[in-house]
């Protein structure tokens, strides 16, 4: 839950506009499961690369890198 917790805080103390939300949302989701160390991140970076774009895939990863430091 503490995606759905940053998101919301984003929005309200940072005023972020919806779609900016949805791009965290969707950089959440392409990375759940995944966001217990900088190995898993890179593993599912690997994944990630098979079906979408490079542009996605570091678009995900800019969202991810101002929430978590591994993802640096």
């Amino acid at each position: 839950m503490y995606t759905t917790q940053f998101i919301t805080e984003r929005s309200y103390l940072k005023g972020v506009s919806q779609a900016t939300a949805q791009w965290y949302h969707s950089s959440f989701k392409a990375f759940e499961g995944a966001l217990d160390s900088k190995q898993a991140i890179i593993e599912r970076i690997g994944i990630l690369r098979k079906t979408n774009s490079a542009i996605s895939v570091n678009t995900y990863l800019r969202r991810l890198k101002r929430v978590l430091p591994l993802a640096a």
